[in-house]
């Protein structure tokens, strides 16, 4: 039992109208509708006029089932109702059925302990018809906080704008601390998830002193859950679309809606405003994307925008959604799907005829005769990596084909080798069509990269690429991007010397005073220091050597989890307990990337002064001799210690590392290189 609510006030302003001026429901219609609210287990409000002065009171109570004119209703008789309605004459009802609300001038029958008996008039009147439907809900906790003042309370139910929250009071605070005038911010959580929290402005509040009912309505229209990118990921309308089904996390309901548009990073969808059940900010943790033939793929997201695309009845309205995380493999299969929606001549991680790839990487010069002379007795081995890389489709590895009629024109390939960075190899095209199928296979990758960075399971900060500068094409595009942006902390280029270490040749033992052992915490912090000094680019940070991520090797358990093999050794070459360098070594298989840059030992110089020729092949033997290794190729940082040591080196390898918090300004440049062609 309450007092009069604003509910039973506009019943009051009603009640004298004639019925014409209403919208009406027959008996029938409105015996429907208790009896759905009866199989609901919902509830109705009864108002009693005091019989002496003008007073009212409202009670709450459930509607027995109901076959004819008489509707039976129950209270809690625990209450002991009919003494404290002793003074009161029982004057109409209200029936809330989220959209609707119904006064209904029932004639009185009967009281007793256990509830109410009512006759039922021929027609009721129908005397507020809301925008939105309101959407009862049941354990969904609420937090509002105003000027440092905090208050606790439950979800009563809500509308695309508007909710009803019951707040508590509390011996520290009371209900007068909150200004109406003022906004405040709104957290609605279940268990540990929260599942809203923003801005919100106070429309009405009851008349509780302890406990309290607040409509509040929410303040913004879009919910800025990622960095705002002026390059979008490219949205599919699909045939037949695909649908949204997710069990409503505030009422438990199950939903169904059409998505409209979609996405690597998101989709849109829509729905009658009326009915909405969506609004920004919602958070969503388990929903499936059902594709026709059984395809569905769980995730998790959030409602992010909403707008009207259609003012006609009924109003339309457009939700934005983000993806927030979902399966690797999931991912690569909805985006394998996407791109071939875009161009059916590309194909992301799809099956690969292997005979054809080994043909394509001869025939487009990618295995060259000085790269086959040094492969060839590994042929074998090769091969098997391969299956394994394109036959099972590994967590770690991304590949992209452009293909015409069978035939391979371009191809590239992504490995993700350090924590959070993933390294992009394998750039090879077609001689006849260079030009084009290397550009399509370079939009397929950073398509790819634009829709994952946000996700968490893709383990996407940071891209990397070696690549020879006498390479035109990479050196145009990577090596370009680094030169035109000019900021090492967006994207950095380091030189790096590249030669082949083999055990036996003329390598004598370390000097006596010479050690090599575990890196510890100051030998990483020293390199760090010795780094930014020299290039003040993303090394570190992508290739985990900061103190923080140098001592981290879960990756090793993601790439045996898939059937490869991967082990990183830091190790300390010191003088006289005087640091000389840092080397880490990477053991992986032969062929996961054709230099083997993957399965290398690389040489950070922190002292140069003494670190002559044959001391260096002393080391690298070392390194082999305690790892079971024949042959390693070596990449000396920086590569002017190299020519000032007099180290004889093949060739010249640049490292860029690109900061995907900058992603944009990368697709900026290659706009512009490729002359409006599609990044």
């Amino acid at each position: 039992m309450q007092k009069v609510s604003s509910l039973v006030s506009l019943a009051e302003a009603i009640k004298g109208k004639p019925f014409e001026d209403c919208k009406t429901l027959s008996r029938r219609q409105l015996i429907d509708k208790l009896n759905f609210i009866n199989f609901q287990d919902g509830r109705i409000l009864l108002t009693f006029r005091h019989r002496q002065y003008l007073h009212s009171l409202s009670i709450s109570a459930a509607p027995e089932p109901c076959f004819d004119e008489t509707l039976r209703l129950s209270w809690n008789p625990a209450q002991d109702i009919p003494k404290k309605l002793r003074h009161y004459l029982f004057d109409h009802f209200l029936l809330d059925d989220g959209l609707r609300l119904l006064l209904v001038q029932a004639e009185f029958r009967s009281l007793d302990q256990d509830g109410l008996a009512l006759a039922l008039p021929e027609q009721c009147r129908e005397i507020r018809a809301r925008r939105h439907r309101r959407h009862g809900c049941s354990g969904v906790q609420a937090r509002f906080l105003q000027n440092s003042a905090q208050f606790e309370g439950t979800l009563a139910d809500f509308s695309p704008e508007y909710c009803r929250v019951c707040l508590a009071a509390g011996a520290n605070r009371a209900f007068f601390w909150i200004d109406p005038d003022s906004p405040g911010y709104l957290i609605l959580s279940k268990g540990e998830e929260i599942l809203f929290s923003g801005d919100c402005l106070l429309v009405r509040q009851g008349y509780g002193e302890e406990v309290r009912d607040f409509v509040f309505r929410f303040a913004n229209r879009d919910t800025r859950r990622f960095r705002t990118k002026e390059f979008r990921s490219d949205r599919r309308l699909l045939t037949p679309a695909p649908e949204m089904v997710f069990s409503h996390p505030l009422t438990g309901k199950r939903v169904t809606l059409a998505i409209e548009t979609l996405s690597g990073s998101g989709f849109a969808v829509e729905e009658e405003e009326r009915e909405a059940v969506l609004f920004p900010g919602l958070m969503l943790p388990a929903v499936s994307i059902a594709f026709a033939g059984n395809l569905v793929i769980p995730c998790r997201v959030q409602v992010v925008n909403r707008h009207m695309v259609n003012e006609q009845e009924p109003v339309t309205i457009r939700h934005g959604v983000a993806f927030l995380d979902l399966n690797s493999a999931d991912h690569v299969r909805l985006e394998a799907m996407l791109q071939r929606a875009g161009d059916r001549h590309s194909h992301f991680s799809s099956p690969v005829d292997l005979d054809a790839l080994w043909g394509f990487f001869f025939e487009s010069g990618f295995i060259y005769p000085e790269k086959y002379a040094s492969l060839r007795h590994q042929k074998e081995e090769l091969k098997k990596t391969y299956e394994k890389l394109y036959g099972q489709h590994p967590e770690i590895a991304r590949h992209f084909i452009y293909q015409k009629n069978g035939r391979i024109l371009g191809h590239m390939a992504m490995l993700r080798f350090f924590e959070n960075t993933w390294l992009i190899h394998h750039h090879a095209a077609s001689k006849r069509e260079t030009n084009r199928a290397g550009i399509m296979v370079l939009n397929q990758i950073g398509a790819f990269i634009n829709d994952s960075l946000n996700l968490v399971s893709s383990h996407m900060h940071f891209v990397m690429c070696y690549y020879r500068p006498d390479n035109r094409f990479p050196e145009r595009v990577f090596g370009g991007v680094a030169r035109h942006l000019d900021d090492r902390e967006k994207c950095s280029l380091d030189s790096f010397a590249y030669l082949h270490c083999r055990r036996g040749q003329g390598a004598g033992p370390l000097p006596p005073d010479w050690t090599l052992e575990p890196c510890e915490e100051r030998d990483i912090v020293s390199l760090a220091c010795v780094y930014e000094q020299e290039s003040g680019g993303l090394l570190p940070r992508a290739m985990d050597l900061l103190p923080e991520t140098a001592f981290v090797n879960t990756l090793e358990g993601d790439f045996r989890a898939c059937g490869f093999n991967k082990e990183k050794r830091l190790l300390a070459l010191k003088k006289d307990g005087e640091l000389l360098a840092v080397l880490l070594l990477n053991l992986s298989e032969l062929g996961l990337n054709m230099s083997d840059l993957t399965h290398c030992l690389q040489v950070f110089v922190i002292n140069p002064i003494a670190l002559e020729p044959p001391t260096f092949r002393a080391v690298a033997a070392e390194v082999m001799k305690r790892h079971g290794q024949e042959e390693l190729p070596a990449l000396v940082f920086p590569c002017s210690t190299a020519d000032r040591a007099g180290i004889g080196y093949e060739k010249i390898y640049n490292l860029w590392i690109m900061n995907l918090r900058h992603v944009d300004d990368y697709f900026r440049y290659l706009k512009r290189l490729f002359r409006g062609a599609s990044a």
